[in-house]
């Protein structure tokens, strides 16, 4: 056996499937065919709990993680680099250990403190209420300052100037105080729009918490939106079982989704029983069985497939329609 010198390329990764929130998948049901409320009910709720599986799976994979890193003998390079807390306030710091001055942000551009403070120079005139949160983001701003200017290196030495700049951002936006200007102006304008959308079929919340209750609200939705429709479903249904199946297996199947025919449809049906069990018949067997046995095995191909008695009788026998 031979084997190539040169090595195989490693395989391109796949680009991972955007996760499609519980409306989309349902839109997507609904495109491809028609759905009953019963039968698209199972497969959303079935969807909701396949994601709440893969969601434990992949938070039990990132513990596992998270412990098998902290098992690992640290490497003595790493934890150079890692910030850790200063000693107490009341424990002397040594003069070596002493934090450096912050560095002065550049001129026309804001360090990611007065970013993220919530305090803009510009808009301090705006209004009582505006001023009073200015003052409570600044206040948040000096406390995450405070407990910035604690941190240092394993060696001592202070933050680098833009890893402190990446804390502060990354603490104000977890604080909830990074929105951009205009966002905020928009925020608290009287004039923006409504966040919530009145036609909205749910939340992801509502989904982790009552998935049941989600996909009732979105089902609602989707049939005051005309996307659902037993009516269409059942139509459907009838165009394309009846050139195979019977009346009766046609009600049997509508009956597992909790529909029914309408009366126009069963009696469309009934007068059509006879040449749809024939047209079956005849490419099926083609001809009238010369024994018992064969006669009795086309009546109970006819019979499975939900036609009358009386109707299978009237075709093995070879009658025709009048």
């Amino acid at each position: 056996m031979s084997f190539p010198d040169k090595p195989r390329e490693p395989r391109t990764a796949r680009r991972a499937r955007p996760c499609l929130s519980l409306k989309m998948q349902a839109i997507g049901f609904l495109s491809r065919r028609e759905h009953s409320r019963q039968e698209l009910r199972a497969k959303l709720l079935d969807s909701l709990r396949k994601r709440a599986r893969e969601d434990a799976a992949l938070a039990a994979a990132a513990e596992e993680l998270a412990r098998e890193a902290q098992a690992q003998p640290s490497n003595g390079i790493d934890d150079a680099f890692a910030p850790r807390m200063a000693a107490p306030a009341d424990v002397a710091v040594p003069a070596s250990r002493a934090p450096a001055a912050a560095p002065a942000p550049a001129r026309g551009r804001k360090s990611g403190r007065e970013r993220g403070s919530g305090v803009d120079v510009d808009r301090a005139d705006a209004g009582g209420a505006r001023s009073a949160a200015s003052g409570a983001g600044a206040s948040a701003a000096a406390a995450r300052s405070t407990v910035l200017d604690a941190l240092t290196l394993a060696t001592g030495a202070a933050l680098p100037s833009r890893l402190r700049e990446s804390l502060d951002a990354i603490s104000d936006a977890s604080a909830g105080h990074a929105l951009p200007a205009a966002r905020a102006d928009a925020a608290t304008s009287e004039d923006a729009p409504a966040a919530v959308d009145d036609d909205a079929p749910g939340d992801a919340e509502l989904e982790r918490t009552d998935p049941e209750a989600a996909v009732d609200r979105l089902l609602d939705w989707l049939a005051a939106h005309k996307y659902l429709s037993d009516a269409r479903f059942v139509e459907s249904r009838v165009n394309a079982r009846s050139r195979k199946q019977g009346t009766l297996r046609i009600k049997m199947e509508l009956s597992r989704h909790g529909l029914a025919l309408e009366p126009e449809q069963a009696a469309t049906l009934r007068e059509t029983e006879f040449a749809r069990a024939q047209s079956l018949w005849q490419r099926k067997f083609g001809e009238v069985a010369a024994d018992p046995r064969q006669r009795a095995r086309q009546a109970r191909f006819l019979a499975a497939r939900g036609f009358a008695a009386d109707v299978v009788r009237r075709v093995v026998g070879g009658e025709e329609e009048f």
